[in-house]
């Protein structure tokens, strides 16, 4: 997680054409979000396999938290 990071969950949009998105959820229908701490590295291990894309949104579906800037994501994938 970026080291500014505003206090905010972190949810997820996924995509397998980079066109269409949508809320990543739990067999629920629950949106996938994550507290998170600033600064840290966080494992994630609920994304389906062979997503193509992905965005992060700083809060929820319906409760979106602006940052106060931009922030710079590192990812480290496996297959």
């Amino acid at each position: 997680m970026p080291t500014g990071w505003t206090p905010a969950l972190l949810s997820f949009l996924i995509s397998y054409d980079s066109v269409t998105f949508g809320d990543l959820c739990d067999q629920n229908t629950r949106e996938v979000s994550l507290n998170v701490i600033p600064g840290t590295v966080i494992k994630v291990d609920l994304l389906p396999a062979n997503v193509g894309w992905m965005k992060f949104r700083s809060g929820s579906r319906f409760g979106p938290v602006i940052q106060t800037a931009s922030r710079t994501f590192t990812i480290i994938a496996e297959s």
